[in-house]
């Protein structure tokens, strides 16, 4: 029939409804398009924002995790350092208590030797006593019997 429209340079009601139709399914084909384009720009809008975000995100993480390597890093050297203190506070203890067992050891030696001296004095001054009564007890009888 388009061969008979365009040959004979008519157009019947029919052949305008298909032209009519046609024209309608371009502008709609093209509405569908435009659409589409529409879509797939918002699309890789969306992903470039994505993406974006991604590596916006990625920063924000090896961020955080460089504070948090960091902060463990701070609290393992403080960690560290009160271990130092905590064993250089102990080890000065034992040093003091080991001092103090020495003086004691010394001490008790120094009682024990001293107890030894004061009991041959007392020894000594018992003996020196017992002489003293002899000579008195010569005396008194050599007095009583010239």
């Amino acid at each position: 029939e388009l061969a008979r429209v365009s040959y004979s340079g008519t157009t019947t009601p029919q052949n305008e409804m298909a032209q009519q139709t046609r024209q309608e399914l371009l502008e709609r084909q093209a509405q569908l398009d435009y659409l589409l384009q529409t879509v797939d720009r918002e699309i890789m809008e969306l992903q470039a924002s994505h993406d974006v975000d991604l590596v916006e995100l990625g920063y924000e993480l090896q961020a955080l995790e460089e504070k948090h390597s960091v902060e463990l890093e701070e609290q393992f050297r403080e960690h560290q350092q009160e271990k130092h203190h905590q064993l250089k506070a102990e080890t000065q203890l034992h040093e003091q208590l080991v001092e103090q067992h020495w003086l004691l050891d010394d001490t008790q030696r120094a009682h024990h030797h001293y107890m030894a001296q004061i009991e041959e004095l007392m020894e000594k001054q018992l003996q020196l006593e017992q002489e003293l009564e002899e000579r008195d007890q010569e005396l008194a009888d050599l007095l009583d019997h010239p």
